[in-house]
């Protein structure tokens, strides 16, 4: 696959994956928290940049 050659980690993540963030920004240790750009992508943004 093309799209998966391009991946940092070399693999597709999974739902399963979202989970500790999921659990932390639901959690009490998140509640100070008001926004946040927390990404989930393997390395993926690293590689690619991102532009605000």
């Amino acid at each position: 696959m093309k799209v998966l050659a391009r991946t940092p980690m070399n693999r597709f993540g999974d739902i399963s994956k979202f989970n500790g963030a999921i659990q932390f920004l639901c959690s009490d240790a998140a509640s100070f928290i008001t926004g946040v750009f927390l990404p989930v992508d393997g390395v993926l943004l690293l590689l690619v940049g991102f532009k605000c």
